[in-house]
């Protein structure tokens, strides 16, 4: 793993201590190398907020 993607974990680490509740948060504890699912999850949600937001705009003009 490399620094980046350390430093993205630890970032997203924090902020998901604070939306998740304690027991996903200890399941994942120590499992760096799972950034990679965490990374996915939150790039589907980010697609799917573009998409939605692609078609709003496209119908109001």
């Amino acid at each position: 793993m490399n620094q980046q993607q350390i430093i993205f974990f630890a970032l997203w680490s924090d902020i998901l201590r604070e939306l998740l509740p304690s027991s996903l948060l200890e399941e994942f504890s120590g499992k760096e190398n799972e950034y990679l699912w965490i990374k996915e999850a939150l790039t589907e949600i980010e697609l799917r907020v573009d998409s939605t937001s692609a078609g709003y705009i496209q119908a109001k003009k």
